[in-house]
């Protein structure tokens, strides 16, 4: 079912001093979409959250509660931990109040404060659900069983996976870090008095730098907001899967344990009957049994109540994880995609800025240069052109776009990736970007050589 509230716990605050200290939750419950009904509040501490789970898991056998955050002693006050917890706190009751049995649990509405119309709400769509019947599956075998050992299987498999991909966004969050204090460290670079000349180019780098930072971050959030908190679900369902299933089992035993009394009893009743002497102990053997027998049938009507409930649940559990877990995924993918496009267009975007930056500083040197008059100490008529003819200077062409998400086979007469000049293209004798695909893209695409702005030149401020 599709969540009929908006559910948020936040504000968390830390009361009681020394051994008392506690910490504590507001929650907020709201029906979606409406404005007329004003949010219900409580305040809850982590030891409430104990006490409704118990009270659920006892109230409605086999259905899938979702766990708590596991207790911790040394270090529960700290930010961290009191997020992470948040967190799982605010999954919880998402879950359990979207859940079509769970969600009617008068526990849960006193718990959460909930007036009477959220409660009506919360009922009114509970009755338009009807549980299936048990798959004809289990008249003949216990699919549970069997999909219970792939299913501690699959928490483990699911940990793994996500602990992968934490480390990608903490690695995001570093790079970030490092192209931001790189950039700052560029900038106080260009500001020493000594590199005077060096920093009128900079200031694309030093741009370009904090740029990346931006988009590492928002990749990272990206991972952090939308796959992680989808594997996070799922690895826990699978855990309160696991102990539903575990609780059906223990279960059949106390039923065979209490049918192997049964038999002991009405034996030592049949050894006994006919015996002189024997007849009250043999009325209370036989009363015994038939105790343990009643309840014996009640024990069956609730397991066959709860593998009913649980049949249903392993279905929803499956359909929805692979439903949400692939289109996360997908999800993913594209964006890592748009991302690494975007990272190129951000580095190309460096390299085209900071070679327009020394043409332009050598166009105007040459101008300043062509103007003066030594003889005179005067400058020349040229001086008043010294605008124009700066803007004039040669451009060095953009690079050209990231490839799109599926890109078409290159041919002999496709342009190729845009990169920045190699190294001996920018020292070479020519004086020319004059390697086959141009300083930012290919021979095909890029404009005619410029000159090139590093080359050897007594008006140049780039050599020495």
């Amino acid at each position: 079912m599709d969540p009929l509230l908006e559910i948020v716990v936040d504000d968390m605050k830390h009361e009681g001093f020394g051994p008392t200290k506690f910490t504590t939750y507001r929650i907020s419950s709201a029906i979606r979409g409406s404005s007329s009904e004003k949010p219900a509040f409580c305040r809850k501490r982590y030891s409430d959250f104990e006490k409704l789970r118990d009270e659920m898991l006892d109230a409605y056998p086999g259905c899938v509660i979702p766990p708590l955050p596991v207790k911790q002693t040394l270090g529960k006050y700290a930010e961290d931990f009191v997020e992470k917890r948040r967190e799982m706190l605010e999954l919880f009751l998402q879950q359990v109040c979207s859940h079509p049995l769970a969600s009617v649990c008068e526990k849960l509405h006193t718990f959460l404060t909930w007036p009477e119309p959220i409660r009506s709400a919360i009922v009114e769509r509970a009755r338009s659900f009807e549980m299936p019947l048990t798959p004809a599956a289990y008249a003949t075998g216990d699919p549970l069983t069997e999909g219970n050992k792939h299913l501690a299987d699959f928490e483990k498999q699911i940990s793994s996976v996500r602990e992968r991909f934490k480390h990608i966004r903490d690695r995001q969050d570093a790079d970030a870090t490092d192209f931001f204090q790189l950039s700052q460290g560029i900038k106080e670079l260009g500001d020493n008095p000594l590199n005077m000349v060096l920093n009128c180019a900079l200031p694309p780098y030093t741009e370009g730098l904090q740029n990346l930072a931006t988009h590492y971050k928002k990749q990272s959030l990206s991972v952090k907001q939308g796959l992680l908190p989808k594997l996070k679900l799922y690895r826990q369902m699978a855990i309160a899967m696991q102990e539903q299933i575990k609780r059906r089992a223990e279960m059949a035993k106390t039923i065979d344990s209490t049918n192997t009394k049964i038999k002991g009893l009405l034996s030592d009743s049949t050894k006994l009957a006919g015996k002189p002497g024997k007849e009250k102990r043999v009325s209370e053997l036989e009363a015994q049994a038939a105790d343990l027998q009643e309840r014996v049938a009640q024990q069956k009507e609730l397991y066959d109540q709860v593998t009913r409930t649980l049949a249903w649940e392993w279905d929803k559990y499956n359909a929805s994880k692979n439903r949400d877990m692939l289109a996360a995924l997908q999800n993913h993918a594209f964006a890592s995609a748009e991302f690494m496009g975007k990272q190129h267009e951000l580095w190309g975007g460096i390299a085209a800025g900071v070679v327009s930056r020394v043409n332009k500083v050598n166009s105007e040197a040459a101008m300043l240069a062509g103007a003066y008059n030594p003889n005179t100490n005067t400058m020349s008529a040229a001086t008043a052109n010294h605008k124009s003819l700066a803007a004039a200077a040669p451009a060095v062409p953009a690079p050209t776009p990231p490839p799109s998400l599926s890109p078409p086979a290159q041919s002999p007469s496709s342009p190729t990736m845009a990169r920045a000049p190699s190294l001996q293209e920018v020292s070479g004798e020519s004086g020319t970007f004059s390697s086959s695909e141009g300083a930012f893209g290919s021979a095909e695409t890029a404009t005619p050589t410029q000159p090139n702005p590093f080359a050897g030149s007594s008006n140049s401020y780039f050599t020495g």
